[in-house]
């Protein structure tokens, strides 16, 4: 059934993981950092690799379904993928980059690394903590993921992060060298998925495990051209063939010996593979998951890859492709020429300048110091502290404004931006069936005695007691957009929310 099995699991253990492959496995979380010494709504126990993850105990409990799924103190994540998690082991301060990212589960994971921690287990102030600098770039090859994968990282409300959606060989033209650590989640077979129904027994086929081996490898050789000298390179599948797995990492060895260290931390040799130094394997029929594959590399030496005539003329070829990208889909849209007067970085939000772009952010309730890029009608933001260049400058960032009939309309990345970026004017507590309707895209009628959501102004902004605009709130954390239309709020949940966040 699978290729090399034997050189993998003793011959007892085979049946045992065929018969595994017809069961769903156990439903998984990953809390939050800033969370993650909380108790969970449902029965759990731990992941035994990742400390953050947990087993769901009972087949009947559905995570979606409870209030803290909406809130974003878990991510529903199977337990294997926090394998390649527990690998990289990503840092505050850090740059990474995952190259691979939709639909966002690792993504958002390392986004949280590097921007929050578990308050009882830290030392010292948050102002102390690094996170100063540290960012991802998350890309994804396939425009139709985009969505989802924004949504996912919006999710987390921290401003750290951009987006691509590129090719691997154009990410690695744009951003040679630049990266702490990379992450290759690679396309694959997809071997383990049979048992949650996502992939059936083709995936089992030598064609299509061929045929997914050579554009692993591919994309593995444009990652190692973006990893600074001492990065960590984390590959990862969810399938069992030794060739997509193995052996890919077996040719980086091979290929540039000397160049690299396998990752061997003591935490994991449990699950080390017993074919290649750096790998480790999660089986369904031995561990609470459907099964994954995590590799870690880290670069020590040359890797004799650079070709600066080369690496010239594949940079002007994309700059030409980017340039009529930019023409072809950032034209004009509403009436916001008054707008365009402004350059594509302007000064941070908590300067003291009178400009009109602070001012109307300062409208919508943003208060942290924040590098602003404006294009056309989308009014998007960075942390302060992460160095733009023309390659960062060039990616999508968190987008908090855009303009919609000659209006401005704040966007879902802007209602969940945690405290230090963003607070909002009016707030609106939701009850438990409230959050229900809101949460399958229903209106938010008002009380009969016309009573007003809770509403927190700033002082120093005239328009904030008229702004119809309201953040839905549960339990004090942020939900999505209201807004106030009389005698009721108007859903502005972003769409892609209605089929994610379906709880109670």
């Amino acid at each position: 059934m699978i290729s090399s099995l034997s050189r993998l699991l003793p011959e007892h253990e085979h049946s045992e993981l065929a018969k595994s492959l017809s069961e769903y496995p156990p439903r998984a979380i990953r809390l939050r950092p800033s969370k993650a010494s909380q108790a969970t709504p449902m029965a759990t126990r731990p992941v035994p690799w990742f400390p953050r993850g947990r087993i769901v105990e009972s087949s009947n409990d559905r995570p979606s379904q409870f209030v803290e799924y909406a809130t974003g103190d878990y991510y529903i994540q199977d337990a294997g993928s926090m394998l390649a998690l527990a690998l990289l082991d990503a840092r505050p301060g850090e740059a990474i980059c995952d190259l691979c990212a939709a639909p966002g589960g690792k993504a958002s994971s390392i986004l949280e690394s590097l921007s929050e921690v578990d308050p009882e287990n830290s030392e010292g102030p948050s102002s102390d903590r690094g996170f100063h600098g540290g960012w991802l770039l998350a890309n994804e090859p396939i425009r139709t993921r985009m969505a989802i994968l924004e949504y996912a990282l919006a999710r987390t409300g921290h401003l750290r992060f951009m987006t691509m959606n590129q090719d691997p060989s154009q990410v690695a033209i744009r951003f040679p060298a630049r990266f702490d650590a990379v992450v290759v989640d690679a396309p694959c077979s997809g071997q383990a998925l049979v048992a949650n129904d996502k992939h059936d027994e083709n995936a089992f086929e030598p064609r299509l495990i061929e045929h997914s081996a050579a554009r692993q490898r591919r994309i593995l050789m444009e990652a190692i051209r973006l990893l600074k000298p001492g990065g960590r390179l984390i590959y990862s599948t969810c399938t069992f063939a030794v060739e997509e797995n193995e052996s890919q990492i077996d040719f980086l060895l091979e290929s540039f010996p000397g160049a690299w260290q396998p990752i061997q931390p003591e935490a994991l040799m449990p699950w080390a593979s017993p074919i290649t130094e750096g790998c480790y394997r999660v089986w369904p029929h031995r561990d609470p998951t459907a099964g994954a594959f995590a590799a870690g590399l880290r670069l020590i030496g040359d890797l004799g890859l650079e070709n600066p005539l080369e690496v010239t003329r594949s940079t002007r070829e994309l700059n030409v492709r980017q340039r009529k990208h930019d023409q072809r889909d950032n034209r004009p849209r509403g009436n916001l020429d008054r707008l365009k007067k402004f350059p594509s970085i302007k000064s941070k939000v908590g300067d003291s300048g009178s400009s009109e772009e602070v001012q109307l952010l300062h409208r919508f309730g943003v208060q942290g110091r924040l590098q602003m890029k404006l294009r056309d009608d989308r009014l998007s933001a960075l942390s302060e502290d992460i160095h733009v260049d023309q390659a960062i400058l060039e990616c999508r960032w968190p987008e908090l404004l855009q303009g919609v009939a000659g209006r401005w309309e704040p966007q879902h990345a802007l209602a969940l931006a945690r405290g230090e970026y963003f607070k909002p004017h009016r707030t609106f507590e939701l009850n438990d069936q409230q959050l229900r309707s809101y949460l399958v895209g229903q209106s938010i009628a008002k009380a009969n005695d016309g009573a007003s959501p809770k509403s927190e102004l700033d002082p120093t902004v005239t328009e904030a007691s008229q702004t119809p605009w309201c953040v839905a709130t549960c339990r004090g954390e942020p939900i999505g957009w209201m807004k106030d239309a009389g005698n009721r709020f108007n859903n502005h949940l972003a769409k892609i929310g209605y089929q994610n966040l379906n709880v109670i």
